[in-house]
């Protein structure tokens, strides 16, 4: 009776995870200063001041591909083109340095560069239409000299080819539109007047003065223009007024003062009754055309206006996709894209396209076995990358029998610590990064090529093979380690190391995405074009190349066009991403569209293709099981799956719960984005940008009711019957989904029994970003 009485034994299941949230990484996304859709509406291509360059997919809303920044990028407009022949499309950009850029959506870089023989391009305007067979589309150059360029994207032949320059006008030309009938073209100027132009004569047919007579001038700038299917002219200004123009004698029909400040983008429904306008004071504002009635001519209406953003909107443009109600799209300064219902502006709200724009590179080390041992998190930037260590969590807590668990905050033993910054030289900004399982290897590559680092006792450091002392580049400032304060010197346990440079090949192709080889010194590189490449950190040769995997990666997306034209265009804009390596060694795995394409690394082939997922969602995340027999997937609907990687057959669990996923899951706002596999257990955790959800892969999921089961695996593959009797033993116990506050930036494990989460409030980064145009409200 006296002694003490025996504690219960404490089951695994019974111990709470513990999270980590830590807000050390920046995160410092750019404005948006473009906008640019494909004829088809299917692909919109969004620049931002960075000079990066994102390939939109509007279907699924996904982020297909990104062309890197460099510093000083000068990008300040957008336009489409397309192949008669092959039906590709091209993009070009013109910028404030004067080049007419066309960018490389294959190798995700700048390809041939022109100059504008007018100084800084303001605006770029594709010539409506789609070019036959043997044609060449014209492109339309506002010049800052105030004289309208004509190019052409000729079929076959790199860049814009020049063709003739209008007369010059007083002041820069800062926006022009086409007129549907492709021989007349609109441009607004700097000193307030428009002009209308006819092609083939050079002849200027209508001369209009912007603005209500006051402040016409130097001080007037029309920023965008518009020519409506019925020949109505549309402009935009800076001082906020909205006007039509009749089409045919450059008479004013209406104008509107609903903005308080410039108007920067104009855009229109197809049918050319509904107008938006758009600029500094952030609201889009919406007219309605009202047709004549009873004798009374026609006139146009304001009806509405949205403010989602909370900074300059910048660009704007209206999607009319063959098969869906039309969009109207929008970027500004405070990096966000959105996108609104036109038939249905008044009613519906405004959709962000993505909560995390411009998400940072991050990648953590291999866990630790001990949540009391750090692990190396490396953050990638556009120009330097910086090399941490996370703080360590206490014991679990324990969850109290016979109450419902809740979560508790406590102190980290440890606190995050600072390794090391390495600031790359150049212009180029970074492409991807790889921190080593161990957390003493660093790799990044840009433009340049790859660049790596080791962590090393200072002692070691004169015994390394350092082939680049000598260069220059190899001079990084600011690559030393940092020192750690006393309360962190025994967690940190690396006073005394240093970081070397390593010699690394010149002749790497360019590579979109690093991983290391874990139990093994080598680095997997993977290509733009799907070429994956092995290195060797020891002798730093590469040992192997898998370019037969291009022609799988394209074979791939084969049987998704119907003609060549449309196969063209498929394989050109489908990327491939997300490469991934399992623990042990011995699987890599890459996304294209649908399918997870496999390579055995021991034996240096290519395994081959995961059956898709039947909902015809683009993949969004992968990962390897713990294990590394296992891979699982996750799509734009939010789906799952697991697959065994040696057979390439979907698993049991995929087979039942798979194919009843609950809606709470499927539901979770934005797309799967990361998926952080538990070290031991069999269990994961998704996450969205703004939620994350808990799925054991052991247990059942509840049978929601009057939810029919789906099947979502490969057909690919026989199966039998999911048996759809079967119902979770304990409702809500699996798919636990908890929405976050903040954008989730990075959610991985760090130990079997805690987790990272790294995010970061948008309050912290509108303080970053330019001053907004004040707006006094009612009452303050």
């Amino acid at each position: 009776m006296g002694g003490k009485r025996k504690q219960p034994e404490i089951s695994e299941s019974d111990r709470m995870v513990a999270l980590h949230r830590a807000r050390i990484v920046e995160w410092m996304p750019t404005a948006i200063i473009a906008l640019a859709a494909t004829a088809d509406a299917t692909i919109v291509a969004a620049a931002r001041e960075s000079g990066s360059i994102e390939i939109w997919n509007t279907e699924h809303w996904q982020c297909i591909k990104r062309i890197p920044g460099r510093k000083h990028a000068a990008i300040s407009s957008l336009a489409w083109t397309r192949e008669g022949t092959s039906g590709r499309w091209r993009l070009f950009s013109g910028g404030l340095d004067g080049a007419l850029t066309e960018w490389d959506l294959e190798a995700l870089r700048s390809g041939s560069v022109s100059d504008s023989f007018g100084g800084a391009v303001w605006s770029l305007a594709a010539e409506p239409g789609q070019s036959s067979q043997g044609s060449s589309q014209r492109v339309a150059v506002a010049c800052d000299d105030g004289a309208l360029r004509i190019f052409e994207a000729q079929d076959g032949v790199a860049g814009l080819q020049y063709v003739k320059t209008l007369p010059r006008t007083e002041g820069r030309v800062l926006s022009a539109a086409w007129h549907p009938d492709s021989n007349t073209i609109i441009t607004g100027t700097s000193s307030g007047v428009m002009h209308v132009w006819e092609l083939t004569s050079n002849r200027e047919l209508l001369r209009m003065t912007a603005g209500h007579g006051a402040g016409v001038g130097p001080e007037l700038c029309v920023w965008s223009v518009m020519v409506l299917p019925d020949g109505t002219m549309v402009s935009g200004d800076s001082t906020g007024t909205l006007q039509f123009w009749d089409g045919q004698h450059g008479t004013l029909l209406q104008a509107f003062s609903q903005h308080k400040a410039d108007i920067l983008a104009v855009a229109a429904s197809k049918d050319g009754n509904i107008v938006f306008a758009t600029g500094i004071d952030v609201q889009v504002a919406c007219f309605r055309r009202l047709p004549a009635k009873n004798g009374n001519p026609e006139k146009w209406l304001y009806l509405d206006t949205r403010r989602p953003h909370t900074h300059d909107v910048r660009a704007m443009l209206v999607l009319n996709p063959a098969c869906a109600d039309a969009l109207l799209v929008t970027g500004a300064n405070d990096a966000q894209l959105f996108a609104y219902s036109v038939p249905r502006f008044q009613t519906s709200h405004p959709v962000r396209v993505c909560k995390v724009p411009q998400r940072p590179g991050l990648h953590l080390a291999a866990p630790s076995e001990d949540p009391l041992q750090p692990v190396a998190l490396l953050a990638v930037q556009p120009l330097h990358v910086d090399l941490w260590q996370t703080g360590c969590t206490p014991a679990n807590p324990i969850r109290q029998a016979g109450k419902t668990a809740k979560t508790t905050a406590s102190d980290l033993t440890t606190l995050p610590t600072h390794i090391a910054r390495i600031q790359k030289t150049g212009d180029d900004h970074i492409i991807c990064g790889a921190v080593s399982p161990d957390g003493s290897g660093v790799a990044f590559s840009d433009q340049q090529g790859l660049h790596m680092y080791q962590l090393s006792p200072q002692s070691d450091a004169a015994h390394r093979h350092d082939t680049e002392a000598g260069d220059p580049t190899a001079q990084e400032p600011d690559s030393a380690v940092s020192k750690a304060t006393s309360q962190q010197q025994v967690a940190v346990g690396r006073a005394g190391q240093k970081l070397m440079r390593l010699g690394t090949p010149g002749d790497l192709p360019t590579l979109q995405e690093l991983q290391y080889r874990p139990g093994c010194a080598q680095v997997i590189g993977l290509t733009a074009q799907g070429s994956l490449v092995v290195l060797d950190t020891q002798t730093m040769m590469v040992v192997h190349e898998f370019n037969d995997a291009i022609d799988a990666l394209q074979l791939a997306g084969h049987s998704l066009a119907v003609d060549q034209a449309q196969q063209a265009a498929a394989e050109q804009l489908d990327g491939v991403s997300n490469l991934t390596v399992s623990a042990d060694g011995r699987w890599a795995a890459v996304m294209k569209g649908r399918h997870v394409h496999v390579f055995h690394l021991q034996a240096m082939t290519y395994h081959g293709r995961l059956p898709a997922l039947q909902d015809e969602s683009p993949l969004t995340a992968i990962a390897f099981s713990s294990g590394g027999d296992g891979l699982i997937v996750a799509n734009a609907s939010n789906h799952v799956g697991v697959y065994h990687v040696e057979s390439m057959a979907a698993t049991d669990w995929t087979r039942t719960v798979g194919a009843r996923l609950p809606g709470r899951l499927l539901d979770m706002p934005g797309s799967i984005a990361s998926i952080a596999v538990h070290p031991k257990a069999a269990e994961i955790v998704v996450a969205t940008p703004s939620s994350t959800c808990h799925i054991s892969l052991v247990h059942q999921a509840p049978l929601e009711a009057g939810v029919p089961p789906t099947t979502v695996w490969g057909a690919e593959y026989p199966y039998q019957s999911v048996n759809t009797s079967q119902r979770a033993s304990d409702p809500g116990e699996n798919f636990r989904v908890l929405p976050m506050l903040h954008p989730v930036l990075m959610l991985a494990y760090t130990s079997p029994s805690s987790l990272l989460l790294v995010d970061k409030p948008w309050e912290e980064v509108y303080k970053l970003l330019p001053e907004p145009l004040y707006r006094h409200q009612y009452g303050t």
